[in-house]
């Protein structure tokens, strides 16, 4: 039984060693693998983050390019938007001008035809009034010289009468 034992024992010491080797050719062939992939690891991350170092790169150029085109474009945009706006501003105020100007020769027009329609109105009352007075006065004074005429006819036949009767009268004594 320490035969057994013993070549049971030489056994698994032989196994082991022989494990051990094993072990030890596999680490180093592992570390060796581990080595080549780090390696190829870190020449792909170097790698990577160049091409992500340039990527990032050329967005931001093409951001800043891309900026600048649209800073240009809206001061373009603003610049003829604010040109658009004077000159609507400036027709709006020709526009107005001319508007105005319109208005205060109409306000004239209007305030000289009320003027002149006035002065028209009162040269003709003052005319018509000066016509009524000129027919009332005309056949006044021709009734006056009528009534004088006819007074002085009146008193003419009184007169004439105070003479027939008064001659009458004087001779009518001599009659009696």
């Amino acid at each position: 039984m320490n035969f057994i034992k013993t070549t049971l024992i030489t056994a698994i010491i032989a196994t082991s060693a022989s494990a051990m080797a094993a072990e030890q050719g596999f680490l180093a062939t592992a570390k060796a693998d581990a080595i080549k992939t780090a390696t190829a690891v870190k020449t792909n991350t170097v790698a990577a983050k160049d091409a992500t170092v340039k990527s990032v790169v050329a967005a931001k150029d093409a951001t800043v390019a891309k900026a600048v085109a649209t800073k240009e474009a809206t001061v373009n945009n603003a610049v003829v938007k604010k040109e658009a706006a004077v000159a609507k501003a400036t027709a709006t105020k020709e526009t107005a001008v001319a508007q105005k100007e319109a208005a205060v020769a109409q306000a004239v027009a209007n305030k000289d035809a009320k003027v002149n329609a006035a002065v028209a109105t009162k040269e003709a009352t003052v005319a018509k009034a000066t016509e009524i007075k000129n027919a009332t006065e005309k056949p006044a004074e021709t009734v006056k010289a009528e009534a004088k005429k006819e007074c002085a006819k009146k008193c003419a036949e009184k007169k004439a009468k105070a003479q027939t009767e008064e001659k009458k009268g004087f001779f009518s004594w001599f009659k009696k």
